[in-house]
């Protein structure tokens, strides 16, 4: 199979226009020539994550009528790796969505990747092959005078996450638990 594995992050950032990545993301996306892929726990986290605008997710579901998204099926012969995977990540730790992706480029040789998530996808590796080759290439939004997401971990199990403008002051802050 041919194609670059598709993470949640990008599905939402090319719909959301409000998406601080949404620029840069649609830029990464203009690079990709193979097909688009992802697996379901994916979709149905950027579903999730558009539940606020019918808008959004009818545009998700778009993608998938006309051929420009296709789902790689899973089934209970994946579960057991994904379990594995998640286990062996547990530090991180790794999501349903992330082993699920894993999973399925073990098994369909896939090794580019479009996310957000730069920083499990570099640790990840599908099975013993090299490192991911994660789409985009990342670009500092710093260096192109955008915003800046700064994560703090708080107390255990606390996160503070802060946006900084161009000139590094706080412009929203979000806690996460």
């Amino acid at each position: 199979m041919r194609g670059v594995l598709v993470d949640a992050g990008p599905l939402v950032a090319l719909l959301d226009q409000d998406d601080p990545a949404h620029e840069e993301t649609v830029e990464a996306f203009k690079t990709v020539r193979d097909p688009l892929v992802t697996v379901w726990p994916a979709f149905t986290e950027a579903m999730y994550v558009l539940r606020g605008s019918w808008r959004g997710q009818k545009a998700l579901w778009s993608r998938l009528e006309t051929d420009a998204l296709t789902l790689v099926p899973l089934d209970e012969r994946d579960a057991p790796r994904m379990r594995a995977l998640m286990e062996k990540y547990r530090d991180l730790p790794m999501d349903l969505t992330d082993a699920a992706l894993v999973c399925v480029a073990e098994r369909e040789s896939l090794t580019h990747i479009f996310t957000l998530d730069r920083t499990h996808f570099s640790i990840y590796r599908p099975g013993r092959r090299r490192r991911f080759s994660i789409v985009p290439a990342w670009i500092s939004r710093n260096q192109r005078g955008g915003a800046q997401l700064t994560m703090t971990l708080t107390t255990p199990g606390l996160a503070l996450v802060t946006m900084f403008t161009r000139n590094r002051c706080p412009s929203r802050e979000t806690r996460y638990r």
